[in-house]
């Protein structure tokens, strides 16, 4: 009877409280209806007094007088409130009319909301170590945070089981945490998925301007069986300290516009599912060292990057920052990408850790790219297909050594660093290019298709800029890293070597350029550099044709080589070797325009070489010098050059091509000697050069003009000077 009088008095207040708006009807466990006045018909008891019906316009709710603690009234809520305490939980309930109902054990909470009739929103705060939150719904819904921790020790600490959009809002001034368990120790007798900390089968969108720190020690950190979505107005920040798994996973796509997002994982730092889209935001993501082939970034299909920063820190063996099935659009922002794991060979296959990489197509438009990779074969972007580049800067700097193995055909291979990297063609139509390559066998640019750099000769086209610094790779120990014999595997082998970066049976070499296929250069500037044995400057495994641009190259071996044909058409060309020849064609060499400066260091090396194939020279400035050089082949030339050898030169000294030996006679060329050779042969041709006419080479000519390019005078007075050799032009 007592706690009926009780009532008896709560119903009187219902009555005369004229400022009230709500009644909360406080029932054992920590579970809290409450209902508006306004929708209170009145209020009925059974017969047997052991039940209270609450007659409300829409429908009857009845609760067991022996469960109810207390009932009181205040201002109304709008949002269902959640409050943890140490292993309990009160429930703050005004959708109890919307047939909204909560389960509660402890501090573990289960809503079920069925009715459709409305979105609802769920607050959390409170800190508990023995409890979760969970929602069935069939209509979206809200979780707000409000200064909330959850640990569940047995499972998610959001185990959202509803296949609608949930908008997870971290309230404003506000830190959050949820932690999952160590391994679950309890089976899901419904199947259902149970995949991270946070866990929903319907969407995700993130909200609000708090912050988040959620561990995944089970599986991922946070997980949705559709999309996961970080609009424009979320301002928060969230922070995936641990995950077993993957940081983010989703099934569908990702979807980042802004809010800040730190994630430490031992899987994907974040699965994106089909596609990634990122429009802004500021991301900093690492893969963890003890991890095999991992991404900091994945796509299924195709990742979009329009804006924002990206950071990601790779770990793990043979990791990516960025991986993609089909196409990777880099359009803006800013990426921050380094590798430190090395390559991870098994049964004869080798895998790179990479910077980004793509199954098929990558295009690069636009945005800051930093590549940093200290692991072995590291690449920094590599496409399976085609490379495009319009615009955008690429930096990178590769200290990983290059390796020689067996593949998989039983063949001897070698795997080295590349700046870019593409299989099919590769378009480089725009942008800036910076690469440093230190270790053995070190590339910047490859492409086994067709290279094109400049998309015409009237075009800006991109600026190169390429190191390498490491030496060749050569088969000189004996054995190959996997420790077969390497004589025994060229006495045995299908081919003598597999076709990856090994050149010939000798090893692999470093480079700053090499087109498998042909290469093409319409414009841009391409600085080239080299320092060790075998390192050619641009290598073009087919055709090489210049038609434009400038190109300046320092290197050890060839800065300049084609394997089949080079064809020089315009442009401004300056080749330096310090051990072979300034530019080599394994082919015909057809010089149609531009200006170029070749040097080759002592014979038998060359400024220029083709062998004993057509030289044809029919317009131009060309400049050869070296221990040696090609004879242009008279009969394909229609303009006329002037060869000469056991010619003395020093470096920095003014030398000009006149008519006579009068010191103010007229002058053909005037450049400036590259090096000092005690016997040079000297290759000139000009189109102010007459056949059958004596010429005569000055040494130490006073010049007054400015130098057009690296040496070569266009315009200027030169006189005087002492003969260094002469003959007829031809």
């Amino acid at each position: 009877m007592k706690r009926i009088v009780i009532l008896l008095f709560a119903l009187c207040a219902l009555y005369t409280a004229k400022s009230q708006e709500m009644m909360y009807v406080y029932l054992s466990g920590g579970n809290v209806p409450a209902f508006l006045l306004s929708e209170i018909k009145d209020i009925t008891f059974s017969e047997d007094q052991t039940e209270m019906q609450i007659n409300l316009i829409s429908q009857v709710q009845t609760y067991s007088i022996a469960k109810i603690d207390s009932i009181t009234f205040g201002k109304a809520i709008t949002d269902m409130q959640v409050t943890y305490g140490d292993a309990s939980a009160q429930v703050l309930n005004p959708y109890a009319a919307d047939s909204v109902s909560v389960n509660l054990n402890g501090a573990y909470v289960t809503i079920k909301s069925l009715t459709g009739q409305k979105d609802f929103v769920y607050t959390l705060k409170g800190t508990t170590t023995q409890g979760n939150f969970k929602v069935y719904s069939d209509k979206k819904y809200v979780i707000r945070l409000a200064r909330v921790s959850l640990k569940n020790p047995i499972g998610p600490a959001l185990n959202l089981q509803s296949k609608k959009a949930c908008r997870l809002v971290l309230n404003e001034g506000t830190s959050n945490s949820l932690y999952d368990a160590n391994g679950y120790s309890t089976t899901n007798a419904l199947g259902e998925d149970e995949k991270g900390c946070i866990f929903a089968e319907g969407q995700i969108v993130l909200g609000g301007s708090g912050s988040l720190t959620v561990a995944g020690y089970n599986n991922h950190g946070v997980c949705t069986d559709d999309y996961l979505e970080f609009p424009a107005d979320f301002s928060g920040d969230l922070r995936v300290s641990t995950a077993l798994n993957d940081g983010l996973h989703a099934k569908d796509y990702t979807q980042i516009n802004s809010g800040t997002i730190t994630i430490s994982s031992k899987g994907d730092a974040i699965s994106g599912g089909e596609y990634v889209l990122l429009n802004g935001g500021t991301l900093d993501l690492t893969v963890a060292a003890d991890s095999l082939k991992k991404e900091g970034l994945k796509a299924d299909s195709t990742i979009t990057f329009n804006g924002g920063q990206l950071t990601i820190l790779n770990k793990s063996q043979a990791g990516k920052c960025m991986k993609a099935g089909a196409e990777i659009l880099l359009n803006g922002g800013a990426l921050n990408l380094t590798n430190t794991g090395s390559y991870y060979l098994l049964s004869g296959n080798l895998d790179s850790p990479i910077g980004v990489k793509c199954n098929r197509n990558i295009t690069i438009s636009d945005g800051t790219i930093t590549l940093v990779n200290s692991g072995g074969c590291g690449k920094g972007v590599s496409a399976d297909g085609t490379l495009t580049m319009t615009g955008g800067t690429i930096n990178g700097t590769f200290s990983g050594a290059g390796v020689l193995y067996t593949n998989a055909a039983n063949e001897l291979d070698a795997s080295s660093a590349k700046c870019l990297n593409s299989d099919g063609a590769m378009s480089l139509y725009g942008g800036a290019i910076t690469s440093k390559s230190t270790g053995a066998a070190g590339k910047g640019i490859t492409s086994a298709g067709t290279m094109t750099i400049g998309k015409s000769i009237d075009s800006e086209g991109p600026a190169i800029n390429i190191t390498t610094t490491g030496a060749k790779l050569t088969t000189t120990n004996g054995s190959d890293i996997s420790g077969v014999s390497i004589s025994t595997l060229a006495d045995t082998a299908p081919a003598p070597w597999g076709g990856g970066d090994m050149e010939d049976t000798s090893g692999s070499s470093p480079k700053a350029i090499k087109s498998t296929g042909n290469l093409i250069i319409n414009s841009g500037s391409a600085i080239v550099k080299t320092s060790q044995t075998g390192g050619e400057g641009i290598e073009s495994k087919a055709t090489l044709t210049i038609n434009g641009g400038v190109v300046e190259g320092t290197c050890a071996d060839d800065v300049i080589n084609a394997a089949t044909y080079l064809t020089v058409n315009g442009g401004q060309i300056y080749a330096y070797s310090t051990g072979n020849d300034g530019i080599d064609s394994n082919g015909k060499f057809l010089f149609t325009g531009g200006v170029i400066m070749s040097s080759g260091t002592t014979a038998p090396e060359e400024g220029f070489d083709c062998d004993a194939n057509t030289f044809a020279i029919t317009g131009g400035v060309l400049i050869g010098i070296g221990g040696g050089s090609s004879t242009p082949t008279t009969s394909s030339s229609t303009q006329r050059y002037w060869l000469k050898s056991n010619i003395s030169l020093t470096s920095g000294s003014v030398y000009r091509l006149a008519v006579s030996t009068s010191t103010s006679g007229a002058n053909v060329l005037v450049f400036k000697a590259p090096r000092t050779l005690s016997s040079a042969t000297v290759l000139l041709s000009s189109p102010s050069l007459v056949k059958g006419t004596t010429y005569y080479l000055m040494k130490g000519a006073t010049v007054i003009g400015t130098e057009t390019f690296h040496g070569y005078y266009e315009t200027c007075t030169a006189t005087g000077g002492t003969t260094s050799g002469s003959t007829q032009a031809m």
